[in-house]
């Protein structure tokens, strides 16, 4: 059973060491680069950007973050030492979603806020950045526990990360939509868009739905492959 109180405190780790590395610093500068940068933009050139820029920012918030951090304790050792703690796997990378999924949330809402304004609109949003933020997590968890160094890690998540935008490309005119309908990004991507375009509300409910069941299809496989890459490999 996943206990609360160890998850915080994994999560307060977390945190630090997130900041210790600066990742909320890269952030706040990215906020104030892209805020300068994008707010120079006309309004209809604004909206059709802005979704797909969504995509790569959490793409390197959530899906590289993580695998920066994971081979980080890897190489450092501290990740060995916490799976033969009390701290279970589950809460491990549920700690390790969460925060993500805050930074995330913080940094792309701001920056929307800050660019675009704020309406009910942005609870779209503001849930997609949570799906899509999830999403990548656990993707990156798969890929990084499969990997000891950062040189032979970088290739892989490339390949990873084209087949994840996916949903872009029809979105900017190549290919038919109806393609990527159930890439599990799909949902999330629509859920960003809801602010800067309409999006039919059926539409936007099954955007929600189908963002659900890839995030826990997400889950359950990252949970797999960090037991087998990481406790089994332990002995």
């Amino acid at each position: 059973m996943v206990s609360l109180k160890r998850v915080w405190a994994t999560m307060v780790c977390d945190v630090r060491l997130q900041m210790r590395h600066g990742f909320y610093y890269a952030a706040a500068t990215l906020v104030l680069f892209n805020v300068v940068i994008l707010g120079q933009l006309p309004a209809e050139t604004i909206a059709w950007f802005l979704p797909p820029f969504l995509v790569v920012n959490l793409l390197i918030n959530s899906f590289y973050f993580v695998g920066g951090l994971i081979l980080l304790e890897k190489a450092e050792g501290t990740l060995s030492v916490q799976i033969i703690t009390p701290l279970r796997p589950a809460e491990y990378l549920l700690s390790k979603a969460i925060t993500l999924i805050v930074l995330s949330l913080l940094e792309n809402g701001l920056m929307i806020a800050l660019i675009w304004g704020v309406s009910w609109t942005m609870l779209w949003l503001l849930m997609g950045v949570i799906a899509a933020a999830g999403l990548l997590t656990c993707v990156g968890v798969m890929v990084a526990v499969r990997y000891d160094g950062i040189n032979e890690y970088l290739l892989p998540s490339m390949i990873y990360t084209s087949l994840l935008t996916l949903p872009i490309f029809p979105y900017a005119g190549v290919g038919p939509a109806w393609v990527f309908a159930w890439h599990p990004l799909h949902g999330a991507f629509v859920l960003l868009q809801a602010p800067f375009q309409p999006i039919p509300g059926w539409q936007l409910g099954l955007a929600l739905v189908t963002s659900l069941f890839w995030l826990g299809a997400a889950w359950w496989l990252c949970g797999r492959a960090f037991y087998q890459h990481i406790i089994v490999r332990a002995g």
